[in-house]
């Protein structure tokens, strides 16, 4: 016999708690990508304007490295 007999809009598994908490772990890893690649954008956008700062002082730091 099954744990979880009821049957709820046709779904058996709508009242097993295992069967939510998978669609829940599953639900909160596709936040989680989301948040994941928005982040990863930020970072690109965020550091793009240092990088351009390194590139023109590139020659100023090659000399204070001792490059002469």
């Amino acid at each position: 016999m099954p744990a979880f007999p009821e049957v709820i809009d046709g779904h058996p598994q709508a009242n097993n708690p295992y069967a939510t908490m998978k669609k829940v772990t599953y639900m909160f890893k596709a936040i989680a990508d989301v948040i994941r690649s928005i982040g990863g954008a930020v970072a690109t956008v965020v550091t793009l304007p240092f990088r351009a700062v390194a590139r023109l002082f590139g020659g100023a730091s090659d000399t204070a490295h001792g490059h002469h």
